[in-house]
């Protein structure tokens, strides 16, 4: 994370899936890390998809699809 913060420079960092359902342990560690690693500290949070992120994803992708389709101007 501190790698990809230091050449994204993100404000925020979702944890997603079944490292977003630990958060409530690597929240602590991460954020001490990060403090410690370099000057960019984005704040990190855990997601509120949990295990269903990927497939909402999917989801929303596949619904975003259908209406280019839907609607396209021939």
């Amino acid at each position: 994370m501190a790698s990809a913060a230091a050449v994204l420079d993100p404000d925020l960092v979702v944890l997603g899936g079944g490292v977003g359902m630990s958060a409530d342990l690597l929240l602590p560690v991460l954020r001490r890390t990060l403090r410690t690693l370099g000057p960019l500290r984005p704040k990190v949070v855990a997601g509120a998809l949990a295990e269903d992120a990927v497939l909402m994803g999917a989801v929303a992708t596949a619904l975003d699809a259908a209406r280019d389709m839907a609607f396209q101007r021939r």
